[in-house]
């Protein structure tokens, strides 16, 4: 739980590198889920449950608290995002990769 009370801000642009999210200076990218601040403890339990605990949790500039998961390879993105409590999110979309969200693949 020490863990789950760090809280401390980041901003980082992402790029791909190895099939991971990597930042300018090449460390892997974290992903961030963003809930109600009275939805935190049921989304940290049903993150735990799927073997997804949050590293840490942050509050961000609009009150919402933001939950940061390890960062992970590309090939294991779709079992968290399986994972998600989506039911208790506080957006409407998920973005991965560096493109604005909702755009379509390159090559697609």
């Amino acid at each position: 739980m020490a863990a789950l009370n760090q809280r401390k801000g980041a901003a980082s642009i992402a790029q791909r590198r190895n099939g991971r999210q990597t930042n300018k200076m090449g460390k892997p990218v974290p992903t961030r889920f963003s809930v109600l601040p009275e939805n935190e403890a049921a989304a940290v339990v049903h993150l735990e449950e799927r073997g997804y605990p949050p590293i840490a949790i942050e509050d961000d500039d609009d009150g919402l608290t933001v939950l940061i998961l390890k960062p992970l390879p590309d090939d294991e993105m779709p079992k968290l995002v399986q994972a998600l409590p989506i039911h208790l999110s506080a957006k409407v979309g998920i973005v991965m990769g560096d493109r604005p969200p909702f755009t379509p693949r390159p090559n697609a």
